[in-house]
C-alpha cells in the first residue's frame, strides 16, 4: 500500500481564521439594495427577492471568517443525516453514505449501483470521482449529497448502473498545498488499484474548488508533482471521461466578469482570494510549480492532459464565466475534445446552488417512486452528460 508524504501545515496566527471584512461589501441591506436599484445600478431587471438572496449571501461570505462559515454549515456527516432522513431515502439510508478511512485518504461511497442492494463498485457501468467545491476552506462530501443522489437515482432510470465515491479532502487553511492532490492521488489509487475499478470506468466530477482538483489531479498523472513521493498514481492512465462544473481555473480575479457579474452572482472577489491565499499556505503565489497544478487558462499540453471527453457546464452569471472560457477556448484551439455549456440566468455551480433551494418536491418523494419529468432540470443536465459517457464507452465495447 502507498504511503502519501504529507504536508506539513503552516502556522497562521489565530487572527487567520477571524477575517476582518471588505467594508464595502457590508452594506447589502434591504435599503441599500433598494436605493441602489433606485439609481439604476447593477441589475435592475433581476428580481428584487432574488437581488436581496444573493446580497445576503455576499454580505455573509464576506463577513464570516473561514471558521465561522463551517460552523453555520454544520459538518457535511450532519447535513447527510438531514438528507438521508428525507422520505426518498430514509428506508435504504444504510445502504448509502458508507465512509472509508485509509493512511492519507478519507471518502465516502455516496451510492453503489442500488438503492436496495449494493454491488461492488467494479461491476458498475461508471464510477464518479466526485471532487467538491467550497474554495478549498469549506464544505464536505455530506454537504452535496442530494446533488450526488439524484445523479444516482435518474441514472437509474436509465438502466445505468452507478458507483459514486466523494473525496473529503483537508480543508484550508488547516491543510496546506498540495496536501488536498496529494489524498485526490490517494483516492485514485485506491478506486483503480486497491479496488479494482477498471480506469475506462472512472469519471472525474468535481465543481469550483474541486473541479480545480480534478484539473491539478489530471496534469499530476501527466506529469506528476514532485512532491508526491512514492507516487500514488504511478501505472494509472487518465480517465476518458471529465466532468467539470464553474471550474475555478485560475486564481486571478482581474477577469472582466468579476466586475460584470458582481451582483448577478453569490460570490465575491475578496473571499475568493481569500481562499486562495489560505488554500496556497506559504507558497508564493507566483510559484512555477504552483501555478502549474492550479492554473488552467493559459498555455498547456491540453491534448495530453484532458481526459478523452470533457464537459464543462458554467452559469451565464457567475463571477468564473470570463475564465473559464479562456480555459474552454484554449483546449479546444489545441484539439482537445472538450464541450461547454453555459446556462444563462444562473449563478456559479449551478446544479449544487439547484439542490440546495429546488429539491423538496424530489426529497419527498417516497423511495422507488417515479421522478417526475422536469424536476431539477439543471443538474438533470449533468445526468445526461455521465448518459452520454456511458452509452459513447459501450459503443466502443
Amino acid at each position: 500500500m502507498s504511503t502519501l508524504v504529507k504536508a506539513t501545515p503552516p502556522q497562521y496566527p489565530a487572527s487567520a481564521m477571524v477575517h476582518r471584512p471588505h467594508i464595502k461589501n457590508l452594506g447589502f441591506t434591504l435599503p441599500s439594495v433598494v436605493t441602489r436599484r433606485l439609481l439604476g445600478q447593477g441589475p435592475t431587471s433581476l428580481p428584487l427577492k432574488i437581488d436581496l438572496t444573493l446580497s445576503a449571501i455576499r454580505t455573509a461570505s464576506s463577513f464570516l471568517s473561514t471558521r465561522q462559515q463551517r460552523s453555520t454549515h454544520g459538518s457535511g456527516d450532519g447535513a447527510a443525516l438531514k438528507i438521508l432522513a428525507r422520505p426518498r431515502f430514509a428506508a435504504v439510508k444504510e445502504n448509502l453514505y458508507q465512509k472509508v478511512s485509509l493512511d492519507g485518504m478519507l471518502g465516502y461511497w455516496t451510492f453503489r449501483g442500488s438503492f436496495t442492494s449494493q454491488i461492488p463498485p467494479k461491476e458498475a457501468d461508471v464510477v464518479l470521482y466526485f471532487l467538491h467545491g467550497g474554495g478549498y476552506c469549506v464544505y464536505q462530501p455530506g454537504h452535496f449529497l442530494t446533488f450526488q443522489l439524484f445523479l444516482a437515482d435518474w441514472l437509474l432510470t436509465r438502466g445505468i448502473k452507478v458507483a459514486i465515491f466523494a473525496l473529503d479532502y483537508g480543508l484550508a487553511p488547516e491543510a496546506a498545498w498540495p496536501e488536498q492532490l496529494m489524498q485526490a492521488a490517494r483516492g485514485l489509487r485506491y478506486l483503480v488499484k486497491e479496488i479494482g475499478v477498471q480506469e475506462e470506468k472512472v469519471a472525474f466530477m468535481g465543481d469550483s474548488a474541486g473541479a480545480n482538483l480534478c484539473l491539478s489531479l489530471l496534469e499530476h498523472i501527466r506529469n506528476p508533482h514532485p512532491d508526491l513521493i512514492p507516487n500514488p498514481t504511478t501505472g494509472i492512465r487518465k480517465p476518458r471521461w471529465g466532468i467539470l462544473i464553474s471550474p475555478w481555473v485560475t486564481f486571478r480575479t482581474d477577469n472582466p466578469a468579476y466586475e460584470g457579474n458582481s451582483y448577478l452572482d453569490y460570490l465575491v472577489k475578496s473571499s475568493l482570494e481569500r481562499c486562495a491565499e489560505y488554500f496556497r499556505g506559504l507558497t508564493p503565489a507566483e510559484d512555477e510549480v504552483l501555478r502549474q497544478y492550479t492554473e488552467f487558462v493559459g498555455e498547456k499540453e491540453w491534448v495530453e492532459m484532458l481526459p478523452e471527453r470533457t464537459w464543462v457546464l458554467s452559469g451565464g452569471q457567475e463571477l468564473f464565466l470570463g475564465d473559464i472560457k479562456t480555459f474552454y477556448a484554449a483546449a479546444n484551439s489545441k484539439g482537445a475534445n472538450i464541450e461547454m455549456e453555459v446556462g444563462e440566468r444562473l449563478v456559479h455551480d449551478p446544479p449544487i446552488a439547484e439542490c440546495l433551494t429546488k429539491a423538496e418536491g424530489y426529497l419527498n418523494l417516497k423511495v422507488g417512486e417515479e421522478i417526475p419529468k422536469g424536476i431539477l432540470p439543471v443538474t438533470t443536465r449533468v445526468a445526461r452528460a455521465v448518459e452520454r459517457f456511458v452509452k459513447m464507452r459501450g459503443s466502443r465495447l
